[in-house]
């Protein structure tokens, strides 16, 4: 499919960036900081969901950031979901009560991890960053979400494999 049909994605669609920005409070989250020059490496979809993530969890979003345009939603294009999905959450006054959730989703689970990979993007890495995800999602959601992302995350466990898991063990310097 060329684009997304449901209500959620009808909403994620539009020109985000002209919206106003409700009020936010700080949300205090252990998010992960990253140098310069990491931030540097990002595409500028990245560097656009690293802006908002932090701007969501400090409270305050800069008007450069609200005013700055998105890439269109695209199936492929996951980090400018991510970002229209934070952009709508940081707008929305009307009553979504799943927008909170992928909010949390986006900021805690999903682009928290996505981090760690990039600081460690080794493959001896890997079981280390499922684990990361799976306390993510084990600490940040609900059970609700949890009945839905586990049977996800067990049918997308390559690096659970027992070589997988071995090879962490292996370079490991403790």
């Amino acid at each position: 499919p060329e684009q997304y049909i449901g209500p959620i994605g009808k909403l994620l669609a539009g020109e985000l960036w002209m919206l106003p920005v409700a009020d936010l409070t700080n949300r205090a989250e252990d998010f992960p900081v990253i140098s310069e020059a990491v931030f540097q490496t990002f595409s500028t979809d990245v560097k656009y969901l690293y802006l908002l993530c932090i701007s969501v969890i400090n409270g305050d979003l800069p008007v450069a950031l609200h005013k700055q345009k998105m890439g269109p939603l695209c199936h492929s294009r996951w980090f400018t979901t991510a970002s229209r999905v934070l952009r709508l959450y940081v707008s929305c006054t009307c009553d979504l009560p799943w927008l909170p959730r992928f909010a949390n989703y986006v900021i805690n689970v999903y682009f928290k991890t996505y981090l760690e990979i990039k600081k460690k993007n080794s493959i001896s890495y890997g079981a280390n960053h499922l684990l990361l995800e799976l306390t993510n999602v084990q600490t940040h959601c609900s059970e609700e979400e949890k009945e839905v992302l586990f049977p996800v995350l067990q049918n997308n466990c390559f690096y659970a494999h027992p070589e997988a898991i071995f090879l962490s063990m292996l370079a490991d310097p403790r």
